[in-house]
C-alpha cells in the first residue's frame, strides 16, 4: 500500500466525517434522518486509518483519527482500494457487506442508517459540485 493511497483514502473518510458534520448544521433532510437516532458510528480502514461520528441531540459531529471505546457500530475495512470504493459510492455499501468487503461490528440497524447517511451527503456534494 502506497503513501499516496493511505493519503487519498484519509482525504476520503475525512470529507464523510467533516462533510456529514457541516451538513447536519444547515440541512433539513438530514436533520430529520438524525431527530431521534444517537449512536457511535465508527470506521477503522486497514492498520492506521480510524474516525467516529458521534450522533446526538440532532447534530453530527466527526472525531478524526481518534476511536471510541464504546462505538454502536464499527465499519471496518481492510483494504484501503475498497474502502475508497465505498466511501465514494461506487460500491454500495450494503453490496460491500454481502461481498465481505466491508465488516460491521454491533448494532447492524446502526449500520443501516449510515447508508442513509451516505447518500444524503452524496446528493449534497453533487447538487454543490454542480
Amino acid at each position: 500500500m502506497s503513501v499516496k493511497e493511505i493519503l487519498q483514502t484519509k482525504v476520503m473518510l475525512y470529507i464523510m466525517g467533516k462533510g456529514l458534520e457541516e451538513l447536519s448544521k444547515v440541512d433539513e433532510e438530514l436533520q430529520e434522518e438524525i431527530e431521534d437516532f444517537d449512536a457511535i458510528l465508527q470506521w477503522k480502514v486497514g492498520e492506521n486509518l480510524k474516525m467516529y461520528l458521534e450522533i446526538s441531540d440532532g447534530k453530527i459531529t466527526a472525531h478524526l483519527d481518534e476511536e471510541h471505546d464504546e462505538p454502536t457500530v464499527t465499519f471496518v475495512v481492510d483494504d484501503y482500494a475498497k474502502a475508497r470504493e465505498i466511501l465514494s459510492g461506487e460500491v454500495d455499501g450494503t453490496s460491500a457487506y454481502m461481498s465481505g468487503d466491508l465488516k460491521m461490528e454491533g448494532d447492524m440497524q446502526a449500520g443501516m442508517r449510515m447508508g442513509q447517511l451516505g447518500e444524503l451527503l452524496q446528493e449534497a456534494l453533487t447538487d454543490l459540485l454542480s
